[in-house]
């Protein structure tokens, strides 16, 4: 699903974020060239940020559409992290 293009910005989308009762804040992530993915600016940081939450809401605005808003279950995703940065070939930020 395509991310709704903004003015002056070519390839990327606004999302906004918020983890469990804190304050929502907002990014700009990068679109695939599919137009089927969107890639946060950080991955490894935003993962990490990821394992201290139970809960993520993240926001984006689908092509011709309004605003979405999903909610992930992220409890555990710690033990798990270090797999997947392995697989990137990357290291774990705790």
């Amino acid at each position: 699903m395509a991310a709704n293009p903004e003015y002056g910005l070519y390839g990327q989308a606004t999302v906004r974020l918020r983890l469990d009762d804190q304050k929502p804040f907002v990014q700009r992530w990068s679109e695939s060239t599919d137009n089927k993915a969107l890639f946060a600016p950080n991955g490894a940081a935003s993962a990490t940020q990821l394992t201290k939450a139970e809960r993520l809401l993240f926001e984006f605005t689908p092509f011709q559409s309004g605003a979405t808003t999903v909610t992930f279950d992220v409890r555990g995703l710690d033990k798990l992290l270090d797999k997947v940065t392995g697989a990137c070939k990357g290291k774990s930020r705790r």
